[in-house]
């Protein structure tokens, strides 16, 4: 893909607050573009979560992520459940909080177990 000869010589400038930096290339150029139904819901389909100009944006210069296998997404939220318990712990006994010795136990061998479920 080339560049345009009138924005070869773009300084980027950054912003003086914290904060991202300004875009090397300002998008300006709005393009248009009529869908069936059908092609709409397709769309829909594709870019699950992410906005429609986005998810072109993104297909165009071959960046658009892969979806998440239905399999995988189930045992992430499984797994995402025993570390946030895990995690809780970990807070409550760093803020000088007390835990029983089987309550620790517990929960890290749930978090094992459901290790040792994904590897199955």
């Amino acid at each position: 893909m080339s560049v345009p000869d009138d924005v070869s010589g773009v300084v980027v400038a950054r912003k003086k607050r914290k904060g991202r930096p300004l875009s090397e290339c300002k998008r300006t150029v709005t393009v248009s573009v009529r869908l069936s139904v059908l092609e709409a819901v397709a769309l829909d389909e594709a870019r699950g979560h992410r906005q429609r100009g986005a998810f072109l944006r993104e297909l165009l210069v071959g960046q658009v992520p892969r979806p998440i296998p239905s399999i995988n997404l189930d045992a992430w939220q499984a797994l995402s459940r025993s570390a946030s318990n895990l995690n809780q712990l970990s807070r409550h006994l760093n803020s000088g909080g007390a835990a029983t010795a089987q309550e620790a136990l517990s929960v890290l061998e749930d978090f094992r177990d459901r290790l040792i479920g994904m590897q199955s």
